[in-house]
């Protein structure tokens, strides 16, 4: 008994890992090579188990004892003994199975959430035909049809054990009901992929399942001995790796497909690793279930994993009622009753006696408590209104929060004040030398900012960890990678290296004349400048850390808890040497071995390298999230409140957000130029948070537009407009099909176009969650009052009645046809003529300054989003200056209509008899009832003028110049020799 419990305990928790850990496993990068190592590994496992009981002397025969799974409504009796072809038919369907998974996989955000729930049906179906054919009474030939069905009718009503039967079709049906609630992610399904064909590929998937449970039952339950059962799922584990290895060549001869050396170039020690462990875990899987299968029958087995894969989908809608994410609280709160109930009977009447160790009676007692709890819990949270919009109370909030921020960040009057209240944001440290030259600097440019410059703080910490020589010899090396550019100053002058025909010199111009502003202060020294937009310092996390830590050490300004706590316990001699980088960039051989490799970054690697940057167990760090069809909740709640990100700071932090590798067109395009693995001081004028460039100023900051070309903010046209390029035809890029699969449907600019224009997709109807008006009454004034909730309309219907202006003006790329193209010709708008003008990323990096800042001097409100930090990226605020976008856009809806107001087209309203409500129509002949919702013009207006009276006092070129300044004097005491020495002294 205990044996077989145990046994159980493996099969679950197993299968339990290999549920989760396959969202963000590296099987969608390298499918078929990963099933083959995977199908190996559990191959070699399987035969060493059978090895180490042969040599244990185990016991051989059947497991006895009663364990629970033996028994079954259904007639219990052995199946018959299997024929040969058996094993070539399970092997044949594994192979199959693989090959379904990996097409449905593909085209994941084109299935339909549910269809595994309904394999415990499948299974039920066998056995009640198999149960019946052994009843047949054929002596009796000469029963009229008539007969025939009456008789088989009343063998079922009377045999079958109905509430077994009943237990299977709750189970089933509750598990449907509670995975198909599922928050659709805007990785979208075209018109180009197989929509349907996807589809009946899951149902074939389905199938395949079944006949492969119930084959493995027919071959492992005359299979005599433990020993025999291990070898047995060896041979067949093999069978199907060589299978699937003769299938991919196969394959590979009817299409265009990369070398075959490419598929081994990038398995790493850490991918076969991790592979290989997977692999003995789905031994253990496999192993434990074929042994109680073998002594019972598959529906017991099947039906607990049915279970638990609907249990934990049903916690988190649960958890969700009430939020943007589960309006539908009844059909959560029935589907988990089902789920539950049906489990309940299923134990019982399949004399299931204990589930992991809990007895029966008291896994029934602790379901009841939890159904009773969720009814209650739904219809509490599930009828929730505000008495406000969340976007009013955020608003409010966040000009409270930037009139504290203002003044902790301009917190000094006089010289003796900002020096003290440097040294209190230092811990102690002095400020660097020439400093009240800075400060008379400042105070002459009225800068709004003289105290917090925390960008600045963050980007050289590592720094201090590395010796001025060693920094001195990687701006040497630096200066022959391609796309560095060397600003050097001497003697109080400043000057560049590039040629007079280079395309980047005006903006190298433009940084030397800046630095000549106060040049004659500094020290000499060399800058190493990234004259691309796309950064290239990418440098892995225990190298980062261990910097920070060697100087914080090293440091008698810094404290101990300035190290991070994971630094803290590892001991001495762990530790890496204080300068030694774990990947040496400038080796020889390399460029000398492939000069053009060295340059070509594939996508594969730029996300494992992204990986690489971020802590362990993080999102990022564990790999590419495997699931595009469903919104990753977990991955925008930290930085949100309900769909409207509160926290920007967070939001631009990727380490948690693995979704955005496949829903962000940076992260699925190959870079220009291979980024730097290793600590080193580049300058460039953007990055993301996972990059350890240097920000430096190094564009014109945008000018205010003509005043007659800029209208006031009401009297523009009330819109949101964007345009957008892509031209990839003449990208070198080394992406694999499904790497240019992610970027046709997962790009972020693909996705806002098709979103907004053409957001039909072809298997499941679109829907768009924002939060509208519920009720309306009177206060004591006469005044409107409004409560509101969040509520399903149509997409298509919101996109005819939202201002939305969102088009290409080029776009060359696969799926050019799904695309919405307005050529420039054809638009002939200033974009300043709209009241809310969108900017986000490019494919290679953040949206041009000119055109942001641009916008932010004028009187229209400006929707960013980006995950890319610049100079002046922390002293604008979210709410305050700008409104901004999430750029999974999940709330780019909601937040236009709360600005632009909801009211359907007159076409499509129709007046019920009260008057109030208005109906409108929804796609696919379904309605919805919503009251119209006006705009917050003044709201929309406030941030127009906060952003541009900012931007006049913060953003100017004269802000660029003091921020430079204080950047170029803390890094001249960085690659001084005598750093403590250059403190700043009365």
């Amino acid at each position: 008994m205990a044996s077989n419990e145990f046994t159980v305990l493996c099969a679950v928790a197993s299968f339990l890992w290999l549920s989760s850990n396959i969202q963000q496993h590296q099987l969608i990068e390298q499918p078929r090579i990963s099933y083959i190592l995977l199908f190996l590994a559990a191959s070699l496992a399987s035969f060493a188990a059978s090895f180490i009981l042969q040599w244990l002397r185990s016991r051989n025969g059947r497991l006895g004892g009663d364990d629970g799974f033996r028994g079954g409504a259904l007639e219990d009796s052995p199946s018959e003994k299997p024929r040969r072809r058996f094993l070539t038919l399970l092997v044949t369907c594994t192979i199959s199975r693989l090959e379904v998974f990996h097409q449905v996989s593909a085209n994941l955000q084109c299935s339909k959430p549910g269809i595994e729930s309904l394999l415990p049906l499948l299974v039920l179906f066998f056995e009640l035909g198999r149960s019946q054919v052994r009843k047949e009474d054929y002596d009796d030939m000469g029963e009229t049809i008539y007969e025939a069905i009456g008789k088989w009718v009343n063998d079922f009503v009377n045999d079958s054990h109905l509430i077994y039967i009943l237990s299977i079709f709750l189970l089933s049906g509750g598990g449907y009901l509670v995975t198909t609630q599922h928050t659709a992610s805007t990785y979208f399904c075209s018109s180009l992929d197989p929509g349907s064909l996807v589809v009946w590929m899951q149902w074939a998937g389905l199938l395949l399942d079944c006949s492969i449970v119930i084959l493995s039952w027919r071959v492992f339950t005359w299979t005599l001995s433990t020993r025999a059962r291990l070898r047995t799922l060896g041979n067949i584990l093999l069978a199907s790796a060589i299978g699937t290895a003769v299938l991919s060549c196969m394959s590979r001869f009817l299409q265009v497909s990369p070398p075959m050396s490419d598929l081994f170039r990038d398995l790493h020690s850490l991918f076969t690793l991790g592979l290989f462990f997977d692999g003995l875990v789905f031994a253990v899987f496999l192993g434990s279930s074929s042994l109680l299968i073998a002594d019972g029958k598959p529906l017991p087995l099947v039906g607990i994993l049915t279970f638990l894969s609907a249990i934990f989908p049903a916690t988190q809608k649960i958890k969700a009622i009430g939020s943007w994410e589960n309006l539908s609280p009844a059909t959560t709160a029935f589907g988990f009753g089902l789920l539950c109930l049906g489990f309940s009977f299923f134990i019982f009447a399949g004399n299931i006696r204990s589930v992991l160790l809990i007895r029966r009676t008291i896994l029934v007692l602790i379901l009841a408590v939890l159904v009773i709890a969720t009814t209650i819990y739904s219809i509490v949270k599930g009828s929730h209104t505000v008495n406000d919009h969340p976007l009013q109370r955020l608003i409010y909030d966040s000009r409270v929060g930037a009139n504290r921020w203002l003044v902790q960040a301009a917190t000094s009057n006089s010289l003796p004040v900002a020096v003290r209240e440097y040294e209190a944001r230092h811990h102690g440290r002095k400020p660097p030398a020439k400093f009240d030259v800075w400060y008379d600097f400042a105070s002459l440019r009225y800068s709004p900012i003289v105290d917090h410059f925390a960008q600045i703080d963050s980007d050289l910490l590592p720094f201090w960890g590395l010796s001025p020589q060693k920094i001195r010899e990687d701006i040497s090396r630096l200066s022959s990678e391609p796309g560095i550019a060397i600003v050097k100053i001497k003697s109080g002058r400043a000057s560049h290296n590039l040629g007079a025909n280079s395309a980047e010199r005006a903006s190298l111009e433009d940084l030397v004349e800046m630095i000549n502003t106060f040049a004659e202060h500094l020290p000499d020294m060399e800058l190493a400048i990234n004259t691309n937009e796309t950064p290239r310092v990418l440098a892995p996390w225990d190298d980062v850390q261990n910097s920070i830590s060697a100087g914080a050490g090293e440091s008698k300004y810094y404290k101990r808890d300035t190290v991070p706590p994971e630094e803290k316990d590892k001991p001495e001699k762990d530790k890496p040497e204080k300068e030694k980088p774990s990947a040496q960039l400038f080796q020889e051989s390399e460029a000398t071995r492939n000069p053009l490799q060295s340059t070509i970054t594939p996508v594969r690697t730029l996300r494992e390298m992204t990986g690489l940057t971020c802590p362990s167990g993080t999102g990022m760090r564990s790999g590419v999230r495997w699931n595009t069809r469903d919104f990753c909740s977990s991955c925008a709640k930290p930085q949100s409140q309900g769909q409207y990100p509160t926290n920007w700071a967070l939001y631009q932090e990727l380490c948690h957000q693995p979704d955005l590798l496949r829903l962000h067109s940076f992260y699925m395009t190959s870079p220009k130029l291979r980024p730097l693995q290793e600590l080193v001081p580049v300058f460039s004028k953007s990055k993301t948070d996972n990059y350890r460039d240097i920000l430096i100023p190094l564009q014109p900051s945008g000018q205010p537009p003509n005043p007659s070309e800029d209208k006031d903010f009401i009297t523009k046209r009330k819109a949101l407009f964007w345009r957008g390029i892509v031209d990839r035809r003449s990208k070198r890029t080394t992406t694999t099909n499904q790497q240019q699969h992610d970027l046709i449907h997962g790009g972020h600019q693909e996705r806002l176009v098709h979103l907004v224009n053409n957001n039909i997709n072809h298997t499941i109807r679109s829907d768009t969650t924002l939060i509208l008006p519920a009720s309306k009454s009177k206060d004591r004034n006469n005044v409107d009052k409004f409560t509101y909730n969040y509520q399903h309309l149509s997409t298509e219907s919101l996109n005819n009645m939202l201002p939305f202006d969102i088009k290409f003006t080029t776009y060359n790329g696969p799926n050019k046809a799904e695309m919405t193209i307005k050529p420039d010709s054809d638009s002939g708008d200033n974009p300043l003529k709209n009241q809310y003008i969108l900017t986000i990323d490019s494919d290679s990096g953040p949206p041009p300054a000119q055109n942001f800042l641009s916008v932010l001097h004028s009187n229209s409100v400006p929707f960013y989003g980006s995950i890319f930090k610049e100079w002046y990226t922390e002293r604008l605020l979210p709410w305050v200056h700008y409104v901004p976008v999430d750029l999974r856009w999940h709330a780019l809806h909601g937040t236009l209509a709360y600005f632009t107001g909801l009211e359907p087209p007159e076409e499509k309203v129709k007046k019920p008899v009260d008057g109030n409500k208005k109906k409108v129509e929804k796609s696919r002949g379904r309605t919805d009832n919503f009251l119209g919702m006006h705009g917050n013009v003044l709201d929309g207006k406030w941030i127009a003028e906060e952003g541009r009276k900012w931007a006049g006092k913060a953003l100017r070129r004269e802000d660029m110049e003091v921020y430079l300044f204080r950047l170029l004097l803390e890094w001249a005491r960085i690659v001084s020799d005598d750093r403590e020495g250059m403190g700043f002294v009365f």
